[in-house]
């Protein structure tokens, strides 16, 4: 890759896990001076993951990513934040009409569903599920007797989780995409079924963040690991595959890296720029 037009700025949007952070979950020193020397030029940098936005912003906090020209897109693209404001600068969340339908479907299909509010989880209650998840995403839960009809502004995402049967939540996934044509259920593991407004994705939100920032989507560029970060991939002026991504997301992208992110991939491309 050539050095950029230094008059330009430019857009770099990443996933998080297996993707900018190491096996370890943390980012090397060398990766974050790349970070920093890509925003001092005026650029802006994107975490784009499907976590939770408070999980995205304390990670951010906690390995010394620099905030300053640093944006959030959480709940894979159905929620944007401006890390130095804490401004939401875009949302597009479930209805709540259809977030009652798709808690009564959980229901249903026996099947664990959770969402999130402010900076904690909600839930009907506590169980096996949340006690695996929230050893990963170090949030509060709050059981809410009223959950089937709590979320009366909508939800950025539901998700549902199934420890040990992948095939009940595969019987949800198709009847929630089968009956609510606003909704989009999609595996991120084979025990998390996220379910998001089907006018949001990693993609949707990279375009809006670029009309936002006023910078063409000719320059931003978009690296990822997994199946949900393909639509940025697609999206972006530059699509980005780990050396370590699924078949499916080198497929779809304009290059893939020489090392993996275990081995700190971005580095190279993110100082080239």
């Amino acid at each position: 890759m050539t050095k950029t037009d230094m008059n330009k700025r430019l857009l770099f949007s990443s996933d998080m896990d297996r993707t900018l952070l190491n096996n370890e979950s943390k980012v090397s020193s060398k990766m974050l001076s790349a970070l920093f020397n890509f925003i001092e030029k005026g650029n802006c940098f994107v975490l784009n993951s499907g976590r939770p936005l408070k999980s995205v912003y304390d990670t951010a906090v906690n390995l010394e990513i620099p905030l300053k020209n640093t944006y959030i897109c959480a709940y894979n693209g159905a929620c944007i934040m401006d890390c130095e404001t804490k401004e939401i600068v875009f949302g597009c969340p479930v209805s709540f009409e259809d977030t009652k339908e798709i808690i009564a479907m959980g229901k249903k299909h026996d099947v664990h569903i959770q969402g999130y509010y402010n900076e904690e989880i909600i839930c009907r209650q506590k169980n096996e599920c949340t006690e695996v998840y929230t050893q990963r995403i170090k949030m509060p839960l709050v059981e809410r007797e009223d959950f089937d009809t709590f979320f009366k502004d909508g939800a950025f995402k539901l998700l549902a989780i199934d420890l040990f049967d992948k095939e009940k939540l595969e019987c949800l996934k198709n009847d929630i995409n089968a009956t609510l044509p606003k909704v989009h259920a999609f595996f991120s593991d084979n025990k998390y079924l996220e379910i998001i407004s089907r006018n949001a994705d990693k993609g949707v939100a990279l375009k809006k963040l670029s009309e936002i920032l006023n910078i063409d989507i000719k320059d931003t560029y978009a690296a990822g690991d997994d199946e949900n970060d393909i639509p940025m991939i697609k999206a972006a002026g530059l699509g980005i595959a780990m050396k370590n991504a699924k078949d499916a997301v080198k497929d779809a992208a304009d290059m893939i890296t020489e090392k993996t992110n275990d081995e700190d991939g971005l580095y190279d491309i993110i100082m080239s720029l």
